[in-house]
């Protein structure tokens, strides 16, 4: 299927600000873990971008799935975490309003909060821009 130049361009136009923005992570990796939050379908290529134009320089955890981190002290092993909006939701819906179970209401920390960061990266940004919308406030949460 061939896409239109304007659509070839802005693809081009997305993986040179993945690149950019590796490579200012690359500037300083040990300052910090950097977290990246991505739609779940960008998560993997987030993944292979990084492995590709770093190689073994940085350590990547894809906190995704059932089997996430539950200490922070694990996520701050790593210079890049990567994570879904829907994750981030998720994760911090448990810590503030909790979830039902047969003893009541379990509320649970989330992790991704009580990491210091030292860069968060947006990836898809346009969708916390209305600051009402619970995905943003959250965001403005990390």
């Amino acid at each position: 299927m061939r896409f239109p130049l304007i659509n070839q361009g802005a693809i081009l136009w997305l993986m040179l600000l993945q690149i950019q923005t590796l490579a200012l992570v690359m500037t300083d990796p040990n300052a910090g873990t950097n977290l990246v939050v991505a739609p779940t379908v960008a998560l993997m290529q987030w993944k292979s971008e990084i492995e590709k134009y770093t190689g073994d320089a940085l350590k990547v955890y894809l906190f995704h799935g059932a089997s996430r981190a539950t200490d922070p002290r694990e996520l701050s092993k790593y210079h890049v975490v990567l994570t879904s909006y829907n994750i981030l939701e998720s994760v911090y819906r448990k810590q503030q309003t909790g979830y039902r179970r047969k003893d009541g209401i379990v509320k649970e920390d989330s992790v991704l909060h009580k990491v210091k960061y030292h860069r968060v990266i947006l990836d898809e940004a346009h969708s916390i821009k209305v600051y009402n919308i619970v995905t943003s406030r959250l965001a403005y949460c990390l």
